[in-house]
């Protein structure tokens, strides 16, 4: 039997191979009559092994169909099929026979994005999306009215399920938000037919930020509906109530509850008892979903309050027989660190179980001398981008704590150490970092502890928002999200860790050991405090010892840096005594007039260079907020000339 497996397989992928040496020799010409023998084969191989193999075997056979489809010419050619369509394909079918190819790839595609993240990541890129937002737009009043013929209606389905598997992926959200999918999914969520308003609700779950959660918050009976689905599903052998599986809805679920304006709303229907029995009950993927789902609302201070002294809600109880029991790394990390959260309210509670849990977690505070390290705190996707971070920083000497492996996220007892230990934590944030469980305890206990911390942006165009925009704020942050030179960014980096790691700086909760491993710490060839890397500018800054172009120091490193600095501050002094044709002079010789800055004084002048010369990562703040300089031709032109005045 295992034999005979193996070879249909072999033979399986073999075709699959010719059909891509055809559809490469065919270069884009899509010929319908082969175009349906294509697709009807390669969908065909989705379910063709589903009673000859293990799951396992299942899955990778699946995935090396998907790989196939990507690496070679297949997607290309299915994207052709789809965006071939003419513009009235939506309202004026030409045959039955044309428009079930049509529908025959979409289904395809979601076939295959449904156990490939590659093909998923792939298709996101495609025109395919593009059709489908058409596609949706053009038939949500048909579809709401009941006036759609049926194989438009199947065309609809498959495009749904399609957008729900793609953003279940976290590359491709971004992709659909580009696109403004949240307008287009919206009209759905009216949908009378259950499977397609469950899957909008879902999809939005997965897309939509904090500002846009009116849009859940609008239809509070459909998230009921999906709970009402989850409980119905947990009394079913399948496992799955009306098409949706109780880890498909525990994970929608878990995504409604990323996001801090649905926290009340999932409490408020009872969502947190349903969550209980999904853990008591489901298997290792049901209980991953339904834990850190848990999770995700224990980050809410009242919801926390509530279920520590709520004796029925049994949250604590679950979370402390599955840490205890499970063999998954991951359900039990998860476990214990959802009891991590609950902390501070289990520790003052008179429960016994809440009392057993606290014995469970680690010290808050380690009381090792700090190792001085850098933390640095990243969600999985930027991976690859800060290890090579985290080597550029071991090549100055640094200490860099960073976990590699993450899987599961660190363990409760290293990230807690690993924070504790640290003197400043890089929080690479990104809106998945903003969305995972793991990142906010890690962020929130580096608050606990007033640890210094730098924002590395990590996704470019993110605006950081809920709780990660309450932490960040409007403080400086460097951008590695691909849209600066790595080294120019580097350079940054190191200034900014100049500037909190030198020792007149240290915070006054350091210890004096830290002061000392400060002081030894500082290396040889971080960044001064010029100006920002990237403006052009290779002068020598006389007083601050840097190379503003490489970063390099080119003096006597750090204690003749700060003996310059002090006595540029008293250079400037002069300053605040400026009259109005001073600061007139001084605009002129910069050519920094009629650009909004003339209202200046020489007081007012005098702050920014003082910024310039303790904080240079707040100057650029005062300019964006402050005094609404926007253009980096202006940026560059104030930077200069405050460099100039200070260092002159």
């Amino acid at each position: 039997m295992k034999e005979e497996v193996t070879r249909l397989r072999e033979e399986s992928l073999k075709r699959l191979n010719a059909i891509a040496e055809k559809v490469a020799a065919d270069k884009g010409i899509v010929n319908r009559k082969d175009a349906n023998e294509h697709v009807r084969y390669i969908c065909s191989l989705y379910g063709s092994f589903a009673d000859k193999m293990t799951p396992e075997e299942l899955q990778n056979f699946r995935n090396e169909v998907a790989n196939i489809i990507v690496e070679s010419s297949i997607l290309e050619y299915l994207t052709q099929v789809v965006v071939a369509y003419p513009a009235d394909v939506y309202s004026n079918i030409a045959t039955y026979k044309d428009t079930h190819l049509l529908f025959l790839t979409l289904t395809l595609i979601s076939y295959y994005t449904g156990c490939s993240d590659t093909l998923s990541d792939a298709v996101a890129e495609t025109d395919i999306l593009v059709f489908c937002k058409r596609f949706l737009t053009q038939n949500s009043e048909g579809h709401l009215n009941g006036e759609l013929k049926d194989i438009l209606e199947k065309i609809l389905h498959a495009c749904f399920c399609k957008l729900h598997n793609l953003s279940m992926r976290e590359a491709s959200v971004e992709r659909l938000r580009d696109l403004d999918f949240t307008k287009a999914i919206q009209p759905y969520l009216k949908s009378p037919d259950d499977e397609i308003s469950l899957t909008a609700i879902a999809v939005l779950a997965n897309t939509v930020n904090e500002t846009e959660c009116n849009v859940i918050e609008a239809n509070v009976p459909l998230v009921a509906k999906l709970l009402y689905f989850l409980q119905k599903g947990m009394e079913e052998e399948s496992r799955t109530y009306e098409g949706w599986s109780c880890k498909n809805s525990g994970r929608a679920v878990r995504n409604l509850a990323k996001n801090d304006a649905n926290k009340k709303l999932l409490w408020n229907l009872n969502a947190m008892r349903t969550l209980v029995d999904l853990a008591k009950t489901g298997d290792e993927k049901e209980q991953l979903e339904s834990v850190h789902a848990i999770w995700a609302l224990c980050f809410d201070e009242e919801i926390r309050k509530d279920v520590v002294n709520d004796k029925d809600s049994k949250v604590v109880n679950v979370l402390l027989d599955l840490e205890k029991t499970t063999t998954n790394d991951s359900i039990k990390n998860a476990c214990a660190k959802c009891l991590w959260t609950l902390k501070q309210e289990l520790s003052t509670s008179t429960n016994k179980s809440n009392q057993e849990a606290v014995k469970v977690l680690p010290q808050t505070v380690s009381t090792q001398p700090s190792k001085g390290h850098i933390m640095i705190s990243y969600q999985s996707q930027n991976r690859d981008v800060l290890i090579k971070i985290k080597g550029s920083l071991e090549e100055k000497n640094y200490k860099v704590w960073m976990d590699i492996e993450q899987m599961g996220g660190s363990t409760l007892q290293a990230m807690a150490e690993g924070v504790e230990n640290a003197l400043v934590v890089l929080i690479c944030y990104s809106r998945k970092y903003k969305e995972s469980e793991n990142c906010r305890l890690e962020a929130e206990y580096t608050q606990e502890l007033r640890k210094p911390f730098i924002p590395l942006k990590m996704e470019r165009g993110y605006k950081p928002d809920g709780w990660l925009g309450l932490m960040i704020g409007s403080r400086y942050f460097v951008e590695f999200s691909g849209k600066y030179k790595f080294e120019d960014k580097l350079v940054d980096l190191y200034r900014e860790l100049d500037r909190i790691l030198k020792p007149e700086a240290v915070h006054s909760d350091n210890t004096a050991h830290d002061k000392a491993e400060l002081q030894n710490k500082t290396p040889s060839g971080d960044v001064g405090n010029a100006v920002e890397a990237g403006i052009g500018d290779t002068r020598k800054a006389k007083n601050y010892g840097y190379d503003i172009a490489t970063g390099d120091r080119t003096g006597n490193a750090q204690a003749e840096y700060i003996g310059s600095r002090k006595i540029a501050l008293e250079k400037i002094k002069h300053m605040r005594k400026w009259s109005q044709d001073d600061v007139f002079k001084w605009l002129s010789k910069y050519n920094l007039q009629n650009n909004g800055l003339d209202e200046l004084t020489g007081e007012e002048i005098w702050l920014l260079a003082k910024v310039m010369c303790e904080t240079p990562g707040k100057l650029y703040d005062f300019m964006e907020k402050d005094l609404k300089v926007d253009s980096l031709r202006m940026k560059s032109r104030l930077v200069w000339a405050l460099d100039d005045t200070v260092t002159s």
